[in-house]
């Protein structure tokens, strides 16, 4: 069951506003465009995983979307939670395309896409 759904990005639409009223040949347009695809991007993702989370048994699970929670050391955001008797399980979902790998010595994942 979801108990809390995804909200609007209030950023998205900042950054579209900004962007609407951005002359063209300003010169953080291209900076702002940029950034509101990619986040943009990262919505249908989360928005995409959505349609999997819906076969889950209600009964059995409880999906939480979206938070943001606050610890020691300031506030944090989980993407989805999904809680049950068993487990709990944190998404942190990314929209990512092309070959994608881990690096172990930098823990860091790395996409590259090939243009040709």
């Amino acid at each position: 069951m979801i108990i809390k759904q995804r909200g609007n990005s209030l950023l998205i639409e900042q950054l579209t506003a900004l962007n609407r009223r951005l002359p063209v040949h300003h010169n953080i347009k291209e900076t702002v465009q940029a950034d509101l695809r990619m986040r943009k991007s990262g919505v249908r993702g989360e928005k995409e995983i959505e349609y999997s989370l819906r076969f889950l048994n209600d009964r059995e699970y409880l999906i939480l979307n979206d938070l943001r929670l606050r610890d020691q050391n300031g506030f944090f955001q989980i993407d989805t939670l999904i809680l049950c008797e068993r487990y709990i399980l944190i998404l942190e979902v990314k929209n990512w395309s092309g070959t994608i790998w881990h690096h172990r010595i930098w823990r860091k994942w790395t996409s590259y896409t090939s243009r040709y």
